[in-house]
């Protein structure tokens, strides 16, 4: 069975902010996760790592990669990947949450942060959320939301005010903050 992992919001974090301090050597392997690579393509690509499935599946249990699809058989040809019934896809958790809440918007997840509309969008919903969170004290904030001029600048400040969050309300806001953002990259 080939597996492709991609990774999850903690291991985002992870590899952005070492926020979880996980280990050189694993983080070695989780920064390797790209989502179009199976555990046997990452080990025929490196194959100085050793036991390169049984990693990714340790990371995927502690919460650092998710599975974006499965395939099985040896037919001759490139096995087709399947996409898992028992498992959602991080994209679709944050469709659903979003779906859920009546005073979140409602947005595409699309992988093109190029499209200037849809990141002005997102710049002007962080500030809007990040003003309802901080109240009175957003002010510098906002001014540095405002700053970022693309996709990845955004998601770097969404990574920092999910930890400032963190401290100022509490986790459970601080992860449902960066679920509505961890689109944008």
């Amino acid at each position: 069975m080939s597996i492709i992992y991609k990774k999850s919001l903690k291991g985002v974090e992870e590899v952005a902010l070492r926020s979880s301090g996980l280990q050189l050597r694993l983080r070695a392997y989780l920064i390797l996760v790209d989502g179009s690579k199976s555990a046997e393509e990452i080990q025929y690509i490196n194959p100085g790592l050793p036991e390169v499935e049984m990693v990714l599946s340790a990371l995927l249990d502690e919460g650092y990669l998710e599975v974006l699809s499965q395939s099985s058989g040896n037919s001759g040809n490139a096995p087709q990947a399947t996409r898992p019934q028992t498992i959602p896809t991080f994209q679709q958790t944050i469709q659903q949450k979003s779906q859920q809440s009546s005073s979140s918007p409602s947005f595409s997840n699309t992988s093109s942060s190029n499209n200037s509309s849809k990141f002005l969008e997102a710049r002007d919903n962080m500030t809007r959320e990040i003003m309802q969170l901080l109240g009175k004290d957003a002010e510098m904030v906002v001014a540095k939301i405002q700053r970022c001029d693309n996709g990845m600048d955004l998601f770097a400040m969404m990574m920092g005010l999910k930890k400032i969050i963190g401290m100022y309300a509490n986790a459970e806001k601080a992860d449902a903050f960066a679920s509505k953002f961890a689109y944008v990259s």
